[in-house]
């Protein structure tokens, strides 16, 4: 890719490091060079908490990769002012390149070059995430409560799935199934539920 060098304080156009080292608005394909990062995680993995006490018990599933970087083309389309009919944009774009804002990173809302931004690194993101996979909260009620009843044993428990995410990945979703492009898919819900187990 082509490293991004920000706004052109001049005219609000997208500035560029081309492969001589020097500032361009106008990169080409032979601009490009190895970015060093990689698609693939150096280290992913799991781990959990798990606990009881006197009828209630509590525990975690994380998971976790590092090191793992990708195209963020759903914050790309999000900062593109040319979407704004049919999708919603960021506000981001509220501080866009004016004659009077000029010390910002975000570009012209009418940059001429802005398509040129296909071949840098602009949105090239570390997608390394934490996410709380499950969170399961229940308690079981002791049998000595049911010995008058036609119940064995009865559990209620809530459980919340992918509720907190700890990453620096603004698009929809951090974690996907591996790919250059971060759009056409739906991203992980959060989902809560709650539920009892009774044996009779």
């Amino acid at each position: 890719l082509v490293p991004y060098a920000g706004v052109n304080p001049a005219n609000g156009n997208l500035l560029f490091v081309d492969i001589n080292g020097a500032l361009t608005e106008n990169p080409t394909d032979g601009d490009k060079r190895a970015t060093g990062k990689s698609i693939l995680p150096t280290f992913q993995g799991g781990f959990g908490f798990e606990t009881e006490y006197e009828g209630f018990f509590f525990n975690t599933l994380f998971t976790y990769t590092g090191d793992q970087w990708r195209l963020d083309n759903n914050l790309d389309s999000a900062m593109d002012i040319r979407n704004s009919d049919n999708f919603p944009v960021s506000n981001d774009l509220f501080n866009a390149w004016t004659p009077d804002n000029r010390n910002t990173n975000v570009p012209a809302l009418a940059a001429s070059n802005i398509d040129s931004q296909d071949l840098s690194d602009r949105y090239l993101t570390d997608a390394s995430f934490l996410r709380l996979r499950n969170i399961t909260l229940g308690y079981s009620v002791p049998k000595r409560f049911l010995d008058d009843i036609f119940l064995k044993d009865i559990t209620v428990r809530v459980i919340a799935e992918n509720y907190f995410t700890w990453t620096k990945w603004r698009g929809l979703d951090a974690e996907r199934s591996v790919g250059s492009e971060s759009g056409g898919f739906y991203p992980t819900p959060k989902i809560i539920t709650f539920g009892i187990d009774a044996n009779f």
